[in-house]
């Protein structure tokens, strides 16, 4: 576990940013310039630039840093610079209540244009549970609680039939992956995203036009999210299942209303559930990566499907400790080999982020059924 903090705090966590990039850090003149950037080069998401999923992993790491309670000296001066990445990422954008998928180390602000409902998921469920923490500082809850007061603005604003429901992009054209809205053209992974920034917007304000969009929502949002695939190879990838949770655990944390939280409880369970079935065939599948050495270096660029195939071990991990369910054995043994096949000496991407959050996860999973 140890090696795995050290690999992303001192390898991926920038210190021109403060942010995650999606392989080990570089010289500054290695990344994207801020003119690459503003002319969308190689492309308006800044993907295969390192920089495409920074809110996305430093949301992750946030919630893992604080569930991970046995070494506060050593996660707490991360925690803070995670949160001093993520309130700089949303004050670098153009437009209000945009959230960037990262800043670039050039200047500190310049960004891509575009980024996507996931990296907003991550942040905002990331940036809820750490306001609800005892270690936001006050200057920290006053910048967040403005950040999520502007993406809920920015959902009035723009997720509307007249853009197709498209939080769209940091120049208010049309998002390759913004649409929010309109659940039937959403993964059932996806339909809750939307009434958990309305909810964290009236927690952070108290502005009633944000409750009573999230309570025209949540309905037909938590009926959509309960029709899992009939197949365990429902989704692409697991982190769909990481990010549906995080929806689902942050809109628990808010609610007031009782019958509301049980439901949410359901779905988590229900979520574990899927997930413990899809995971059903990871083991086979790692011990093909395995024997055709594709794990050691694999990274999001170079190998993706191998690159989420094993990161999909490790979220089976987080989502089932996330319900409150135990860990089963076998999945647990199967992490710790996943664990032991990467190579960190010779890693370039960003699996450590989610394999210390299982870590960490894990911990707390066992410690919960000591107690």
């Amino acid at each position: 576990m140890t090696e795995l903090w050290q690999y992303v705090t001192e390898k991926l966590i920038h210190p021109a940013t403060d942010t995650i990039f999606d392989h080990p850090t570089m010289p500054d003149d290695a990344y994207p310039s801020a003119e690459d950037a503003r002319c969308s080069v190689p492309n308006p998401n800044g993907y295969a630039t390192g920089t495409e999923d920074g809110m996305l992993y430093a949301g992750t790491m946030v919630d893992a840093c604080l569930e991970f309670t046995e070494a506060p000296e050593m996660t707490d001066p991360v925690l803070h610079q995670l949160i001093r990445g993520m309130i700089r990422c949303a004050l670098a954008a153009y437009t209000p209540g945009f959230i960037p998928r990262n800043i670039l180390p050039c200047d500190g602000k310049s960004h891509y244009l575009d980024s996507s409902r996931d990296q907003y998921t991550m942040y905002i469920s990331g940036a809820v549970r750490y306001l609800c923490s005892a270690f936001c500082t006050g200057e920290e809850r006053r910048q967040l609680t403005a950040v999520l007061t502007a993406v809920a603005e920015r959902t009035l604003r723009n997720v509307t039939p007249e853009n197709d429901y498209d939080l769209l992009r940091d120049d208010n054209t049309p998002a390759l992956h913004g649409r929010m809205w309109d659940v039937a053209k959403l993964g059932n992974h996806e339909a809750l995203r939307l009434p958990m920034i309305e909810l964290a917007g009236f927690y952070a304000s108290r502005d009633d036009r944000f409750l009573e969009r999230y309570h025209a929502h949540r309905e037909e949002a938590y009926a959509r999210s309960m029709e899992f695939p009939e197949t365990a190879n429902g989704y692409w990838h697991l982190y769909a299942l990481q990010q549906m949770m995080a929806s689902v655990r942050t809109l628990r944390m808010l609610e007031t209303d009782e019958a509301w939280r049980k439901k949410y409880r359901l779905l988590e369970e229900e979520t574990a559930r899927y997930m413990l079935r899809a995971a059903s065939g990871l083991e086979a599948a790692f011990e093909k990566l395995k024997q055709e050495d594709r794990i050691r270096t694999c990274s999001t660029s170079q190998d993706p499907d191998a690159f989420f195939t094993i990161q999909d071990i490790a979220n089976a991990v987080i989502v089932t400790a996330q319900a409150g369910k135990t860990v089963p054995k076998d999945l647990a043994k199967l992490f710790r080999r996943a664990c032991d096949a990467l190579d960190l000496t010779v890693c370039r991407g960003p699996l450590p982020v989610h394999f210390w959050a299982a870590e960490a996860y894990l911990k707390s999973n066992l410690s919960m059924k000591e107690e």
